[in-house]
């Protein structure tokens, strides 16, 4: 019996296979640690511009109203960092505090409208995938401007997927898209994005174009990895 054993474990074929399927298994094991990694980077990214922004603000009470929604945003953060989605409420949520924020530490009022409705709200998505893409249009979008308004939309594509455009203001070049540099917020999403599409086995979407912007820089579209 122990001869039997012995031949199977010393066979090519059987050890060839062994370390193929051990190969496999740590590829997606270090993916699964980048992805979480990617997740803490972009909670940090964004508590520290929060933070930055507070300096600028010299009045007391809109500080103090600041603050306390930089604490919730870092309860919000830490909770979710780690998961892999989370329900697109949560996130939309965080949005709209965000945007009261911006609108208190730049003593402005910002345009946006969210069509997403109620019963859409459930659908699963990346924890910061949509607090990244609105954090570049506060900070490139010139939404203070009553001709740029942030619009924010659902939309149902092919093969059940769904899609979240952002549209109505500048965004940034597409080479931020292509390689992290200053601003490296929408490279960690997509490499986010391209992970999760893998994950859930949507990688045969069309030149797996899961983050797109429009040719004039006006839009963006991500797709949610069902």
């Amino acid at each position: 019996m122990l001869h039997v054993i012995w031949a199977l474990l010393t066979n090519p074929v059987v050890i060839c296979l062994t370390f193929f399927i051990l190969w496999i298994l740590t590829i997606q094991k270090k993916k699964r640690v980048e992805y979480h990694l990617a997740g803490r980077l972009a909670n940090q990214h964004t508590i520290n511009n929060l933070l930055v922004n507070s300096v600028s603000i010299t009045d007391t009470e809109s500080q103090t109203s600041y603050l306390k929604f930089v604490a919730k945003f870092v309860k919000y953060g830490f909770t979710n960092q780690d998961k892999s989605t989370i329900s697109l409420a949560l996130e939309i949520e965080q949005i709209v505090e965000l945007i009261k924020a911006h609108e208190i530490s730049n003593e402005c009022k910002i345009y946006y409208e969210i069509g997403i409705s109620p019963e859409d709200m459930n659908l699963p998505i990346i924890p910061f995938s949509i607090i990244t893409i609105v954090e570049n249009a506060l900070c490139y979008g010139d939404l203070d401007n009553p001709e740029r308004e942030l619009k924010l939309s659902l939309n149902l594509l092919e093969n059940s997927l769904f899609s979240i455009t952002f549209s109505g203001y500048k965004m940034p070049d597409k080479i931020n898209l292509l390689k992290p540099q200053k601003g490296h917020g929408l490279f960690i999403l997509k490499q986010r994005l391209k992970f999760m599409h893998y994950d859930k086995n949507t990688s045969n979407l069309a030149e797996n174009n899961y983050i797109s912007l429009s040719p004039d820089g006006m839009s963006l579209i991500m797709v949610l990895p069902q």
